[in-house]
């Protein structure tokens, strides 16, 4: 039976060592988990799925970046989400500098997980991020409280196209499944009691506040049988993001949401065409 792969790009804590001499001294291993999807590369090692997982801080390079995409934010980043700089004056990365971070980190990430693709036999792609409890100021949404999960297949609230946008890269009824699906798990498998405040809600935003991302735009095939959607899951449910510690048994418990959820997700696409 086909298979579902999850690219996990932003779980890294290490910067390169021709960036580590050079960001400023608050810039350590302690900022760097606060600035990555904390601990996604184990919430994705998810039972009847495979995954990709980018070992590299995002602060150095963004797989989740187009080549191109240089503005704020961009893929080869300056500041942090709050647009706190990274690097003192004159010691941020220059042109060529950010060619050879392309070069050497965010071209082998996505040249594997073609290969992946081309040589697997998967029904799914799911990019496998993390969002803070409250938005940054660099996120669309900032300063608002956000849901358990945003799942995106590059259209509108409800799934369906944008007109003038992008193609769908997962139809509105899939997307509609897999989002009804999450909500199902995310209740259904009980979760560690740790308080209200990280109790579950089952609320799944539908291209809000994410709409899509370049992993997405990249990685799926649905016309070749290989649709595939971006997943944020809302950190709160995991982790205490201000001591950067996970929450007791939460981890595993999002593993179970996940497994069941990535079963369903098997079995509904099993039949495609290319499946």
């Amino acid at each position: 039976m086909a298979k579902v792969l999850i690219g996990v790009p932003h779980a890294g804590v290490v910067l390169p060592s021709e960036l580590a001499s050079r960001v400023l001294p608050h810039v350590d291993s302690a900022f760097l988990l606060g600035q990555s999807d904390m601990f996604t590369d184990q919430i994705y090692g998810v039972p009847g799925a495979d995954n990709h997982v980018f070992e590299w801080s995002r602060m150095a390079v963004d797989p989740n970046r187009f080549e191109g995409q240089t503005t704020e934010g961009g893929i080869v980043p300056v500041t942090d989400f709050d647009f706190n700089p990274l690097y003192p004056p004159g010691q941020a990365p220059d042109a060529a500098d950010c060619q050879q971070l392309i070069e050497r980190y965010h071209r082998p990430y996505h040249a594997g997980l073609a290969q992946r693709i081309e040589a697997g036999d998967y029904s799914f792609f799911i990019d496998g991020h993390s969002m803070m409890a409250s938005a940054p100021q660099r996120s669309p949404d900032f300063g608002r409280v956000r849901p358990d999960a945003c799942i995106s297949n590059c259209g509108d609230g409800r799934g369906r196209a944008i007109p003038g946008g992008v193609p769908l890269v997962c139809s509105e009824e899939l997307t509609l499944f897999v989002q009804a699906r999450l909500a199902h798990w995310l209740l259904a498998i009980p979760a560690p009691d740790l308080g209200s405040q990280a109790a579950p809600s089952g609320s799944i935003g539908l291209n809000s506040p994410f709409v899509d991302g370049h992993g997405i735009l990249t990685h799926t095939r649905p016309d070749r049988g290989m649709p595939g959607v971006q997943l944020e899951l809302n950190q709160r449910l995991w982790a205490d993001e201000a001591t950067g510690q996970p929450l007791p048994g939460r981890i595993e418990w999002l593993q179970s949401v996940l497994e069941h959820w990535v079963a369903d997700i098997t079995e509904a696409t099993s039949d495609q065409p290319g499946a």
